[in-house]
C-alpha cells in the first residue's frame, strides 16, 4: 500500500529532514550547506511547502517572495520520482503565490480567497501588493527539470553563460507571469 505525501508549510523545525533530503538529491556541489538551509527556512520572505508521507520529507519547494519571486529550489526524493510529485508541489506554489500578499519589504501573509483590502480612509490598500511573476534559472542540460516548468506554464527568457560550477554549465532563466487577474 502506498502512502499519500500532504503537502504542508514548513519551517526551522523541518531543518534537518531538509539537509537529509538535500544530500539524496543534490551532488554535492549543487547542494545547499547547513546554514544555507537555515536561512532559507527562517528568513521572514521565504515560503517553502514540503511534501511528507508517513511524517518523512519526500519533497520540497522553496521561494523567496517579491513582487518578483524566485523559485529557490525544487527536490523529491529518488525513490519519489516519476509520480508526479514535482508538479503538484509546483502548483501547490502557484496556488499559493496567488494568494500572497506583500506589505512591506520581506513581509508578506497568505490571504484567504475571499479576503478584501480595507477601504476606509487611511488604509493600507494601496501598499498591498501580490507576486505579478515567478523567476528561476535551472541548468541547461536538466531536461526532466525544464519540461516541469514548461508544462507548468513558465517560459524561456533568458541564458546566464557559465552560471553553475562542477560542472561549469550555462543556467536558462526561466519565468511564470501571473494574468493581471491573478496579481
Amino acid at each position: 500500500m502506498s502512502i499519500e505525501p500532504v503537502i504542508e508549510t514548513m519551517t526551522g523545525a523541518d531543518l534537518f529532514a531538509a539537509i537529509d533530503l538535500e544530500a539524496e538529491i543534490f551532488s554535492e556541489s549543487d547542494r545547499w550547506s547547513e546554514s544555507m538551509l537555515t536561512e532559507e527556512l527562517t528568513r521572514p520572505d521565504r515560503l517553502y511547502l514540503g511534501a511528507f508521507a508517513d511524517k518523512q520529507l519526500v519533497a520540497m519547494i522553496g521561494v523567496r517572495i517579491a513582487l518578483d519571486t524566485d523559485l529557490m529550489t525544487v527536490g523529491v526524493r529518488p525513490d519519489w520520482q516519476g509520480r508526479g510529485l514535482a508538479s503538484w508541489l509546483l502548483q501547490e506554489m502557484l496556488h499559493t503565490l496567488r494568494r500572497v500578499r506583500i506589505i512591506a519589504p520581506n513581509h508578506f501573509f497568505i490571504a484567504e480567497a475571499d479576503w478584501q483590502p480595507p477601504r476606509e480612509k487611511g488604509a493600507i490598500e494601496k501598499s498591498v501588493r501580490r507576486v505579478q511573476r515567478i523567476l528561476l534559472e535551472v541548468r541547461a542540460s536538466n531536461e526532466p527539470a525544464i519540461r516541469l516548468y514548461e508544462s507548468n506554464g513558465f517560459q524561456h527568457v533568458g541564458r546566464i553563460p557559465r552560471y553553475y560550477h562542477r560542472p561549469e554549465e550555462d543556467a536558462l532563466v526561466m519565468e511564470y507571469t501571473f494574468s493581471s487577474d491573478e496579481a
